[in-house]
């Protein structure tokens, strides 16, 4: 028994339910058609030129402010409105680098939407845009054509806080085949607010370190990166109170329980 119609008949439904009829009712005067702007032109946002300088766009024709702010200029700068709604600012020449930044609409702080890079870490607050802007060659954190370690996740569990935890470890290029070859380790934190996989995902420590490698300006080490605090700062009280009524133990666990998982599964 056939549960579904066939598909040329389904296609034929939906051309009839989507094409516009000759009797249709059009919009009474001095009202907005239905889905009025939807062939609106996209807005790139942002737009690097040449020479640095950076134009952010946001299409928000309804609101009453949107302000610039980021790590490349001090306090905000407003974004001013074109006839079709769409707001801009340019700034810079900026220098090479990598910043964050945010939109704030009607005081509501933002990311902007016409941009996939996303900074996050452990607190809402820290949620922005990120702005990559270019050198004139490659910068040391880079993707280069040289052999590349990896980024490996170990979850383990912690005796002293009571849960599973996780961090983030970078592995020189060709660890798996060394054998077992004594490899020192960096136990490399975080900043505020941050987590785990910070310095992979906004650090590029592991395009960092493959780059330094290559050049001959190190030896292979491996990286140990773990979670800094005892529970998420933006976690709800019962957990942060829980966690710090486990004591000073408690606070050494960032460093002790990935110490010894690494001495156990890392250091070869």
């Amino acid at each position: 028994m056939r549960l579904f119609p066939a598909p040329c008949t389904m296609i034929a439904c939906m051309l009839c339910c989507a094409w516009p009829s000759g009797a249709q009712q059009q919009p009474a005067a001095g009202t907005a058609a239905p889905l009025a702007g939807i062939a609106a032109r996209p807005v790139r946002s942002p737009e690097i030129s040449a020479d640095r300088h950076v134009t952010f766009r946001l299409r928000a024709p309804e609101a009453g402010s949107v302000v610039l702010s980021g790590e490349f200029m001090r306090g905000t700068q407003p974004l001013v409105k074109d006839a079709d709604g769409v707001r801009s600012l340019t700034v810079g020449p900026l220098a090479p680098e990598i910043y964050w930044y945010n939109f704030t609409i009607d005081g509501i702080k933002t990311i902007d939407p016409g941009n996939f890079e996303v900074k996050t870490g452990s607190t809402a607050s820290t949620i922005g845009s990120i702005l990559e802007v270019p050198g004139d060659g490659p910068a040391f954190y880079d993707a280069q054509r040289v052999p590349h370690g990896e980024i490996r996740t170990d979850w383990y569990d912690s005796k002293s806080l009571g849960s599973i935890r996780r961090m983030t470890i970078y592995v020189p290029p060709g660890y798996d085949a060394s054998g077992r070859t004594k490899n020192p380790v960096l136990y490399l934190f975080h900043g505020a607010n941050a987590d785990e996989t910070a310095w992979a995902r906004l650090g590029h420590v592991n395009l960092i370190l493959d780059n330094l490698l290559a050049a001959g300006k190190m030896k292979p080490f491996i990286a140990v990166m773990p979670f800094g605090y005892p529970s998420p700062p933006s976690a709800p009280v019962a957990p942060r109170a829980a966690a710090a009524s486990a004591g000073p133990g408690a606070a050494r666990d960032s460093l002790r329980s990935p110490r010894t998982l690494a001495k156990t599964c890392w250091e070869t």
